[in-house]
Order: structure tokens, then C-alpha cells, then sequence
């Protein structure tokens, strides 16, 4: 799990870049919180 966590913020990270759009960083805020 603690391996798992980092590689899910990774994976995240990249869908912003590959959407790169601020909705995206907003969607990831929304979820994190």
C-alpha cells in the first residue's frame, strides 16, 4: 500500500499533464481532500 500510493500520484500527475487543463488540477484538489 505504501508502494501503491506514490504510483497512484504519479499515474494522477500525468493524466493533469496529458489533459493539461486547470479543471484537472481541480478535480485532483477535489479528490484529495
Amino acid at each position: 500500500a505504501y508502494v501503491e500510493k506514490p504510483i497512484s500520484v504519479l499515474e494522477t500527475g500525468s493524466i493533469i499533464q496529458t489533459h493539461t487543463g486547470e479543471n484537472a488540477w481541480a478535480i485532483l484538489i477535489r479528490y484529495h481532500s
